[in-house]
């Protein structure tokens, strides 16, 4: 890539360096006009009157041009991708070997058919200037390029030779290019013209010159292909410039000698362009019809452009200012810009400018500034008043005059919409139904009265008409709510609304709630202080007044009547329940129901409606304290709560101490279960019970047994009983400090003297936690007793082993008898000291089992006869 300028014969700021800073610190760049060749961006005044440019010229109007319209001729291609070609004079920006630019770039090919290095477009600028960019097809930021030795510009970068020319890149000579091609090398183009030159740097033939002319914005990039032979006859030359302008992006192409030589590639070759793809082109044909597109054509001194067909943004303003001196002031243009210049005499010459704000393709404003002076006019200015107005537009109302004054001649006439000669100037009146427009001439005359010149002027004016319509009668009911508007909505303007001929409101819609009956009126007045009416008259019929009376707190369950009462007799009724009696009777089952009533009198049907709330509240709540368990000849504390206002209780079965008390709070005794029933009751009489049970139990009959029921002093054990019917607990307490809770005591008796008495005690408490006591005295018995051994051994060694006897403690009554197994009496004795010795009859007993019985008495117990038997068995 070329990067500077060395010690050799060219030097090209190539790349993308660093980016320049704008020291144009201005948003808009002014320009006077015609300072730049034609294709810089450029705008000029043109008479459009007279369809000439009339730039800086002088402009006399006169009697048969009283006025000029002025337009801004503006000069400035964009961006596009369609472009269109043209011929320009020959006029090239500098001499084909840039002699004027001693700063000029003498680009030394190395030799003949090759690619350039890639350059920058900007080369030679300064660094605070902004960059060469050039809108190609579309491509609006191109700065790098590629010239190639063949009389081609390429903005396809991959062509480019190296850096130095290492390597090179060959630029095809014979590729017969035929606009537009696909052709990779040459796609992305500008053809300035594309034929086979012979570059040859040691010959010193051929010259390359590059060079940016100008300032910004209207740089050229300027190429110049200078003396350079065909390749196939060295004796012939050929010179071609291509010129590239930014801001407009257009090509122009100079060349003052395009010559041939058929020999190589049959002489073809071809000025124009392409784009990137191959696939859209724009090639030269000149006024003989020759296409220059890979054909054999020769050119002297011809010139052409290329320009893209869109145009950038622009925008003209208009200006004027006494040609004598003063301020500036802004003239009116149409939306094309085009300004009428009409100076009075009064006014004088006006110097009328044009400023012209051209936009780049990077938003950069650039103002161009053109003036023309215009003359009036030596008469006195022809003006026409209509009704105190000299605009060329009037409005009035339908039916209203025009009043118009002439001035600024010696006679007038009406020509047009009908002829009227000899009009008074000062009073000429008329009545316009429709929209018209008066033309009105006025003659001049010398001081001789011939006529020396005849103006034309003329005014229009628009008649307003419109309706305003709000509706037919009504009839509505008293306490009813009209809204009305305007139906039409021909024309907006204020609104005035009244009723019996007094304002009630200046709004468009009107909502209105008339007590009785009248006209209502509407006037509507537009800005021209045109206005329409209407009215409409409304009946106003009464309505009845109605109220519902009842018991509207109930309790939830029971019902209720209602009844409607209206003001007026002969009315129909109809509920929301679907009834249509005067008096309904409800039953709500919510806690709040509105019932509601509509009242109608015939024959206007007037409607009343009312409403009603009926509460329907709930019981109020009692609570009864806990049922409660008591003894008998207990008492206990009952109580009732909740949100009843009263409350009383009843008993069953009766308890006199009880029924109908209003307490809440209680203590009873009832002597049988008794059931407590709490009443409550709100301030409507909405009732609610709840109940306490009192349970009385009976209590326990405490008893007990003994057994045996005197403590033996030699068996001191004795067996306690509970036998209380029912109950669950118990304590036995003895004397001696014995305890126990077992229904079944048992007890070791500590006997130390046979006089001893012991208290046994004996608490119970049955289920129902009700209690008694019994309490008892045991006493000691003297001791008796009886034995008598089982077995005898008749030859035992021991003599109290070999006799029977039965041993009783101091009896007073005694009797011992012994039977064998037949039950025959083998022994008697009264003694109870006396032992049988097992005989019977003088002998020892056979040996076997003997049955005893004794009986005895003693001395304590005389009357009772105790009797016992057992059994011995005799050993031998």
């Amino acid at each position: 890539m070329l990067k500077e300028k060395e010690n050799i014969n060219f030097a090209l700021k190539i790349g993308n360096y660093m980016k320049k800073t704008l020291l144009l610190v201005i948003s808009t760049i002014i320009f006077a006009t015609n300072s730049f060749s034609q294709s810089c961006p450029n705008s000029t005044v043109r008479d459009i009157t007279n369809n000439i440019d009339c730039s800086g010229d002088t402009i006399q109007l006169t009697c048969d041009m009283p006025f000029v319209t002025l337009a801004p001729k503006v000069f400035a291609p964009g961006a596009s991708n369609s472009y269109t070609y043209e011929s320009i004079p020959f006029n090239p920006p500098c001499s084909f070997n840039l002699a004027e630019y001693p700063n000029k770039i003498d680009y030394i090919l190395p030799q003949d058919d090759v690619w350039g290095e890639l350059m920058t477009l900007d080369f030679g600028q300064p660094a605070s200037a902004p960059d060469f960019i050039f809108s190609f097809y579309g491509q609006n930021n191109l700065s790098q390029c590629v010239i190639g030795s063949n009389g081609v510009l390429s903005w396809n970068t991959a062509v480019a030779s190296g850096s130095g020319f290492n390597p090179q890149n060959y630029c095809s000579y014979s590729a017969g290019i035929s606009l537009p091609s696909t052709n990779a090398e040459f796609v992305n183009c500008i053809f300035g013209p594309y034929h086979d030159i012979y570059y040859n740097a040691n010959n010193n033939w051929g010259k390359l010159y590059f060079y940016i002319a100008g300032v910004y914005p209207c740089r050229k990039l300027i190429i110049s292909f200078y003396d350079v032979p065909l390749f196939g006859n060295t004796s012939v030359h050929a010179t071609s410039m291509i010129v590239l302008y930014e801001t407009t992006n257009t090509i122009e192409f100079y060349l003052p000698s395009k010559t041939c030589c058929t020999s190589t590639n049959s002489g073809n070759a071809t000025l124009g362009i392409q784009n990137q793809t191959g696939t859209q082109a724009t090639v030269i044909t000149n006024a003989a019809g020759t296409v220059y597109n890979s054909t054999q054509w020769t050119a002297t001194n011809e010139a052409w452009r290329i320009r893209p067909v869109g145009n950038l943004e622009a925008a003209t303003e208009w200006y004027r200012k006494p040609a004598s001196g003063g301020a500036r002031v802004p003239v009116g243009a149409n939306d094309n810009f085009e300004a009428i210049a009409n100076p009075t005499s009064a006014e004088g010459a006006q110097w009328y400018f044009m400023e012209t704000t051209i936009y780049r393709l990077d938003g950069t404003p650039l103002t161009y500034i053109d003036s023309v002076l215009v003359k009036p006019i030596d008469l006195p200015t022809f003006t026409i008043t209509h009704n105190n107005n000299t605009e060329k537009y009037d409005t009035i109302c339908m039916g209203s005059n025009v009043n118009i004054q002439l001035s600024g001649g010696s006679t007038y006439r009406l020509t047009s919409p009908y002829l009227q000669d000899n009009i008074n100037p000062n009073s000429f009146i008329v009545t316009p139904t429709v929209n018209t427009t008066y033309i009105f001439e006025v003659d001049n005359n010398d001081e001789f009265g011939n006529r020396i010149c005849t103006r034309v002027d003329s005014f229009n004016v628009q008649p307003i008409l419109f309706n305003v319509e709000i509706g037919n009668p009504l009839t509505i009911c008293q306490n009813d709510t009209v809204t009305l508007m305007n139906l039409t909505n021909e024309a907006v303007g204020s609104s005035q609304w009244s009723f019996a001929n007094n304002p009630i409101s200046s709004l468009d819609t009107l909502i209105f709630t008339p007590q009785s009956s009248g006209f209502i009126s509407y006037t509507l007045t537009d800005n021209h202080s045109c206005f329409a009416k209407d009215s409409l008259y409304i009946t106003v019929d009464q309505a009845p007044n109605v109220s519902i009376s009842g018991t509207t707190r109930i309790c939830l369950g029971t019902q209720t009547s209602l009844t409607a009462n209206s003001s007026l007799a002969n009315c129909t009724y109809e509920w929301n329940t679907g009834e249509t009696t005067e008096s309904i009777v409800v039953n709500p089952t919510n806690p709040e129901t509105t019932y509601e009533v509509s009242v109608k009198l015939q024959p206007a049907n007037c409607e009343t409606k009312a409403q009603v709330t009926v509460y329907a509240l709930n019981k109020p709540t009692v609570n009864a304290s806990s049922d409660v368990n008591i003894c008998l000849t207990e008492s206990a504390q009952i109580y009732v709560t909740g949100s009843a206002d009263n409350y009383y209780w009843t008993t069953f079965p009766v308890d006199a101490n009880v029924q109908n008390n209003t307490s809440t709070n209680l203590t009873v005794e009832p002597i049988v279960s008794t059931m407590y029933i709490a009443h409550g009751a709100n301030d409507i009489n909405c009732q609610n019970s709840d109940t306490v049970l009192v349970y009385v139990s009976p209590l326990p009959e405490a008893q007990m047994t003994f057994n045996p029921s005197i403590i033996d002093d030699l068996d001191p054990t004795v067996i306690m009983n509970d036998i209380t019917d029912g109950s669950v607990l118990r304590l036995w307490t003895v004397s001696d400090g014995a305890t126990s809770s077992e229904e079944i005591f048992v007890h070791l008796f500590d006997i130390s003297d046979t006089a001893q008495t012991f208290n046994i005690n004996l608490y119970v408490e049955n289920a129902a936690g009700c209690q008694d006591s019994i309490s008892n005295i045991i006493r000691i018995a003297k001791t008796h007793y009886l034995w008598a051994p089982s077995a005898v051994y008749v030859y035992d060694s021991d003599p109290n082993n070999t006799q029977f006897r039965v041993y009783v403690d101091n009896p007073v009554e005694f009797e011992l008898k012994v039977f064998n197994r037949w039950g025959e009496m083998v022994f008697q004795t009264n003694n109870p000291e006396k032992a049988w010795d097992c005989t019977y009859k003088g002998s020892l007993v056979p040996q076997g089992a003997y049955v005893w019985m004794a009986k005895y008495s003693y001395s304590d117990k005389r009357k009772k006869v105790f009797t016992d038997t057992g059994t011995v068995n005799i050993y031998k």
